[in-house]
């Protein structure tokens, strides 16, 4: 029997076509909003008035309690999806700065992966834009849309395909779903393939925002 091609490889894929983003995101999310700006005596006072009125106001998010990116992720509920049958193997990468950072999780078998990217800073505004002019649906099987319950700045997008082999039916759902909230981007991407066993992108969409859902709240200040 022909077996399919294993979920993991084809995330392991996409996170490298990510890893421009995550190098270019350590540099945005350390860069003041506005660019650096020139330092003068005169901005003395004026910048130790602000620093002042700033630390008054704790950011709504933080990294400060996450050790291991994967820490942030349910893999065991991802590995249930796709039914591989063993446990999720696991990569993490943590970039942290005083004025943000990144945390980046990815896990896959057989036959399910998730790959899960944070971005925090001002840099993480522009990450988001341009990302979501990156998604769209076209063809057949492909939808997308948003998920306003994490408010408007939002975007997902969903493929799903069956087919048989060798008397198997296969079926393969992704998803990519991208949450922005004050200086926060996350972005989640479930690739899952199950033979002979239901499986919508509808599914898959539901674990994307169930991960996303813990993601913002264990961040959270």
């Amino acid at each position: 029997m022909k077996h399919p091609q294993p979920a993991w490889i084809s995330a392991a894929l996409s996170l490298l076509s990510l890893v421009v983003v995550i190098v270019t995101a350590a540099v945005l999310v350390s860069r003041p909003a506005g660019g650096w700006p020139a330092f003068t005596e005169q901005d003395h006072s004026a910048t130790n008035d602000h620093s002042a009125t700033k630390a008054a106001q704790p950011e709504k998010y933080t990294f400060a309690k996450v050790g291991n990116a994967c820490d942030l992720v349910d893999l065991a509920a991802v590995e249930r999806l796709g039914r591989g049958g063993r446990s999720l193997d696991q990569t993490h990468h943590e970039i942290k700065m005083a004025s943000g950072g990144s945390l980046t999780c990815q896990g896959g078998n057989l036959g399910a992966s998730i790959t899960v990217i944070v971005q925090l800073g001002n840099g993480s505004r522009d990450l988001y834009d341009l990302s979501k002019q990156n998604f769209g649906a076209t063809g057949t099987g492909r939808s997308s849309g948003t998920a306003p319950e994490f408010g408007s700045d939002t975007y997902y997008t969903a493929v799903e395909s069956t087919s048989f082999q060798l008397g198997t039916h296969l079926t393969s759902a992704q998803v990519d779903l991208g949450v922005f909230d004050t200086n926060l981007y996350i972005t989640v991407h479930i690739d899952v393939s199950a033979q002979d066993a239901p499986l919508t992108a509808d599914d898959v969409l539901r674990q994307a925002k169930t991960q996303t859902k813990h993601i913002l709240e264990t961040l959270h200040s």
